[in-house]
């Protein structure tokens, strides 16, 4: 992390956002919160231990370069032995702490699902994870170039692409989650 004059606010060569060495850690997304001064990473674990699985992971970093989420991160998919990846973060709250993170499910090939969670400060799983976007008639999904927003309701609402198999042409979906007063949320 940099200032406006480009010195440096982390520690040089940056910060390591997990140091356990439970998993290798690849494919990371971060967002910077310049309300906050915090960055928010999420990463794939891999584990080649046994059966290969993957999961996902969520970290906060201060303006200082702490790590508020502990030195493993926040598990926000625990390992499994589906094909989880291509994790982003896509949106922050300073004023609540709240990350949103989605990420591709690829449990067998051209099945890929989006499925999307909110991490609260403390790294825990607010609600349940939820399917942003099915497989329609075996059309694969990707977070590459995803994008979402959180209108006053506190409505997420996506951007996600798609392409059938064996084309080069892609699709641009939209979709809407709803967090209801209860805080329940709701996917079509």
């Amino acid at each position: 992390r940099l200032d406006a004059s480009g010195a440096e606010l982390f520690p040089h060569n940056g910060v390591a956002v997990a140091t356990s060495s439970s998993a290798e850690r690849t494919d990371p997304h971060a967002i910077f919160s310049a309300a906050s001064g915090q960055v928010v990473v999420a990463w794939q674990d891999q584990s080649s231990s046994g059966t290969p699985s993957t999961g996902i992971s969520l970290q906060r970093v201060d303006a200082a370069g702490n790590l508020l989420l502990g030195p493993a991160g926040a598990t926000v998919v625990p390992l499994t032995p589906s094909f989880t990846n291509s994790p982003r973060v896509l949106g922050y709250d300073p004023s609540s702490s709240i990350a949103l993170v989605v990420w591709e499910d690829e449990p067998s090939s051209e099945t890929d699902r989006i499925f999307r969670a909110e991490i609260d400060a403390t790294g825990v799983l607010l609600g349940s994870v939820e399917d942003v976007a099915s497989t329609p008639s075996g059309k694969p999904w990707t977070t590459r170039g995803a994008c979402a927003s959180r209108g006053a309701s506190g409505a997420s609402h996506f951007r996600t692409r798609s392409s059938a198999p064996g084309r080069t042409a892609r699709s641009v979906c939209a979709q809407t989650c709803a967090r209801s007063r209860s805080s329940a949320r709701s996917c079509p």
